[in-house]
């Protein structure tokens, strides 16, 4: 039997995986809760060759805003419309591009995503990742398949509030999703007054 993934990066295990399996703490895959398994995500994304995937948290994460009104990250590809933003899939090659130009204080989407760990797997922080836009249509085409999958592994609903994702339209705007009312695009980076949630990925 093939063992599960390695947690955190890409080694081909995801061609045993598909969008809305429970990715468990031992790196396997499965369609269903398995007893004795600990669920620390639903899989959100299989790459084109599929080789790799990110796998989603069940539960979201309050934050205040993206973080860093006004500044344009270099590194960072801008993307003016949301049809371009759909192509990007880097989720933590921009996280990491995001927390190597600015700390805790002021990018606080990127930094709790790196911050974030499942009880069930501890060994994971560090390895989680503020989801790249493209990542996150998974979720916007699958939406009833991973809500229902997100309550399975005792999660959350993709349901509340604005969702942040690691995709820079402008010094001004970052994208993200908004569930409840099915609306997605770019919103202030400071969170316009409303705030905002995260879901990080795993990458496996």
């Amino acid at each position: 039997k093939e063992p599960g993934a390695t947690l955190g990066q890409c080694t081909g295990y995801a061609k045993n995986c598909k969008i809305g399996d429970i990715l468990n703490s031992d790196g396997t895959c499965s369609s269903d809760k398995v007893n004795g398994k600990a669920p620390i995500g639903v899989v959100v994304y299989i790459s084109q060759d599929g080789r790799c995937g990110q796998a989603m948290t069940p539960r979201h994460v309050k934050i205040i805003g993206w973080g860093g009104y006004g500044n344009d990250i270099d590194a960072l590809d801008n993307h003016e419309s949301y049809i371009t933003a759909w192509t990007d899939f880097d989720s933590c090659g921009n996280t990491k591009k995001i927390t190597e130009y600015g700390g805790r204080e002021v990018y606080g989407a990127a930094w709790a995503a790196v911050d974030y760990m499942p009880a069930g797997a501890p060994s994971t922080k560090g390895k989680w990742c503020l989801p790249a836009y493209g990542a996150g249509s998974g979720m916007w085409n699958n939406f009833r398949l991973i809500n229902q999958k997100l309550k399975e592994a005792g999660g959350e609903e993709l349901n509340s509030s604005f969702n942040w994702s690691s995709t820079e339209s402008s010094y001004a705007e970052a994208f993200g999703w908004d569930y409840s009312v099915n609306q997605y695009g770019s919103q202030v980076k400071h969170g316009g007054g409303v705030g905002g949630y995260i879901r990080p990925v795993i990458e496996f």
